[in-house]
C-alpha cells in the first residue's frame, strides 16, 4: 500500500466518530424542535424544576400503537438530567447527551448526540434515546418519571 491510502484509513475512523456526535439516535419529530431553547443549548444556567434533577433508570417504554417494552435485565437504560440543562443517557452500550429545558410540566430535548455501537438490545437503544429526544411533557408520580412525546411513552424510575 502507498502512503496515500494508508492515510485515507488512517482518517476513517475520525470521520466516522465525528459523524456519530453530529446525528442523534431518533431524530427530532417532524412537528417538534429541532433544538432547545438558547439556554439549554449553550449550557448557561437553567431554570429546572427540582423534582426532575437527577439520576433515573428505564423501567419500560410504549412507542404510539405498540405494546410496552419493559427494560432488559442486566441491560443499562438512565437518563441524568442537570441543573445546568444538559441531559446524559445511557442506552445499552450507546453514551448520548444534549440540552434540555423543562417546565413545571413541559419538557424539550435535543438535538442529542450519541455514540453509533452495534447495542445487543437494538432497537431499544435507538429506540429509547428518540422517545428522550422527543419528550414534550413530563410528570413525578411517587419515584416514577413518566415522560410523554406523539412518538411514545418512557416509564423511569430513581434508582
Amino acid at each position: 500500500m502507498n502512503k496515500r491510502t494508508l492515510g485515507l484509513f488512517a482518517a476513517l475512523p475520525v470521520a466516522l466518530g465525528l459523524g456519530a456526535c453530529n446525528h442523534g439516535l431518533g431524530g427530532a419529530a417532524p412537528d417538534g424542535p429541532t433544538q432547545p431553547p438558547s439556554s439549554a443549548s449553550s449550557g448557561a444556567q437553567a431554570s429546572v424544576p427540582a423534582a426532575l434533577l437527577g439520576g433515573w433508570q428505564l423501567v419500560s417504554l410504549q412507542k404510539t400503537g405498540q405494546a410496552v417494552q419493559p427494560a432488559p435485565a442486566q441491560h443499562t437504560f438512565t437518563a441524568d438530567f442537570r441543573s445546568d440543562g444538559r441531559v446524559s443517557l445511557v442506552a445499552d452500550c450507546n453514551r448520548c447527551s444534549g440540552g434540555f429545558a423543562a417546565g413545571n410540566a413541559t419538557i424539550q430535548v435535543g438535538p442529542i448526540a450519541s455514540t453509533r455501537a452495534a447495542c445487543s438490545t437494538a432497537p431499544l437503544d435507538t429506540d429509547y434515546a428518540g422517545l428522550v429526544e422527543s419528550a414534550k411533557q413530563w410528570s413525578i408520580s411517587g419515584r416514577e418519571l413518566k415522560l410523554q412525546s406523539p412518538s411514545g411513552t418512557l416509564f423511569l424510575r430513581r434508582p
